[in-house]
């Protein structure tokens, strides 16, 4: 399991304070509000594209992959010690959390909404391993499936 500090997000800084944890495992240290700066984060949220650009702008390296699956997980969590930010759907609304153990049976998740890992049955993790912008889905462009995010040096 990666050890990672768990951090507590602000109201819709999930993918701020991924972005901040995943720093923080590389040895960069910064504050959520500098990170939401750097973003120029709305109170709506933040895409990854732009996650992934501020996380190059302090030397790190990067991409976002669609249509994954719990096996390209398992390579960069498991295989190659890589913390990966996922976006999925909890409840009503999309969320970001930083995935840092997979088993045979569940999903482990440092959730920076409640301030700390949870663990979520694969199953149920496939079901809502998607998100979408807006109020609603639009159409494919506004849509994204299975996608994670690897920020590594």
């Amino acid at each position: 399991m990666l050890h990672i500090k768990p951090f507590e997000q602000r109201p819709n800084y999930c993918g701020i304070s991924c972005l901040k944890m995943v720093l923080s495992y590389y040895g960069i240290e910064k504050s959520e509000k500098d990170i939401a700066r750097l973003t120029g984060s709305a109170r709506n949220g933040v895409k990854g594209e732009k996650l992934l650009s501020v996380a190059k702008s302090f030397g790190l390296d990067g991409f976002i992959k669609e249509n994954c699956t719990i096996e390209k997980l398992k390579k960069y969590v498991i295989d190659k010690k890589i913390p990966v930010i996922v976006a999925w759907f909890k409840e009503d609304e999309g969320h970001y959390s930083l995935v840092v153990h997979i088993d045979k049976e569940n999903i482990y998740l440092i959730d920076p909404e409640i301030g700390h890992m949870r663990a979520i049955r694969i199953s149920k993790f496939k079901k809502v391993w998607f998100d979408y912008s807006g109020d609603y889905i639009r159409s494919k462009n506004n849509f994204s499936l299975r996608s994670m995010l690897v920020i590594h040096e």
